[in-house]
């Protein structure tokens, strides 16, 4: 019976030296390996193992800020930067640019000077308002006795043009070159039949 048991006892010790051999075996240390792509929030980037395991951990490491659509007076643009180690890319608004006036290139003019309109429907805004800088009088009429004359002068910026009524001559009598005379005398008598003047006496 002690030889039975002795038996049964070396048995179960070989059993479990194997079993113990055999768990060993299997216990293979566990190698990481990290994907090739980063993993990333707002803040951090980092690389995980299958196992779950975190390197590589930091924050972003921005570049300068790219403009990705430039912004008008109609509608608002677009920047982003990019993160220098991972794809994370921050994306803001560029605000709408101020309106800016634009002008006609056609002088507008009245007596007082002349100016640019705007070309918005929106504004009654002017630019470059100045006096008027006049040239020289021109005379386009000849004024006589019987009739006025006129003149005009042009500004030299926006060709405004000023014209202006040259009076009458004044009356000058002719007088005939036939003599007229009497005992007292003799003169030359007006050829105007509003004047009883003479010349000559």
């Amino acid at each position: 019976m002690k030889k039975l048991n002795l038996s049964l006892l070396i048995i179960l010790v070989f059993i479990s030296i194997i079993e113990f051999t055999s768990c060993k075996d299997l216990e293979v240390e566990h190698q990481h390996k990290f994907s090739e792509k980063w993993e990333m929030d707002e803040y951090y980037h980092w690389k995980k193992c299958s196992c779950g395991e975190i390197v590589f951990e930091a924050t972003h490491s921005f570049g300068d800020w790219q403009i990705a659509k430039e912004p008008t007076e109609e509608a608002k643009g677009k920047q982003e930067r990019k993160c220098t180690v991972c794809p994370y890319t921050v994306t803001e608004e560029i605000e709408k640019l101020a309106h800016t006036h634009k002008f006609s290139e056609v002088w507008t003019s009245d007596e007082s000077g002349h100016w640019h309109v705007a070309t918005c429907e929106h504004t009654e805004e002017v630019s470059d308002k100045i006096a008027h800088i006049f040239g020289d009088w021109t005379v386009t009429q000849e004024a006589t006795e019987e009739v006025e004359g006129t003149r005009e002068r042009s500004c030299s910026v926006c060709g405004y043009t000023v014209t202006e009524e040259i009076e009458k001559l004044a009356h000058t009598h002719k007088f005939s070159e036939v003599w007229t005379s009497d005992e007292s005398g003799h003169w030359h008598v007006a050829t105007c039949e509003h004047t009883e003047e003479v010349s000559d006496k």
